[in-house]
């Protein structure tokens, strides 16, 4: 049998998350950021300079921000469903 996995939304963790990949993309020659950022949020598209984004914490916490209170119960609604295995 599986563990089950509780999954919870949390902005604050996401915001360190986001920088987290921003920091490997310096090792990665922008392979992660390119895979978790950029290629879903073409936002970020204008900050990008290299291998990095240079953005300010401030509008990255402020999209994120965003984006939970656009999609929360959309969110919500998503963790909440019984996963199939």
């Amino acid at each position: 049998m599986f563990p089950k996995i509780k999954f919870k939304i949390d902005c604050k963790k996401d915001v360190l998350s986001f920088f987290a990949f921003l920091k490997d993309a310096e090792f990665d020659e922008g392979k992660s950021l390119e895979w978790a950022v950029l290629n879903i949020y073409s936002y970020f598209k204008k900050y990008k300079t290299g291998n990095t984004l240079k953005i300010s914490k401030k509008q990255a916490e402020d999209f994120i921000k965003d984006f939970y209170n656009k999609n929360l119960i959309k969110m919500e609604k998503n963790l909440d469903r019984k996963s199939v295995v």
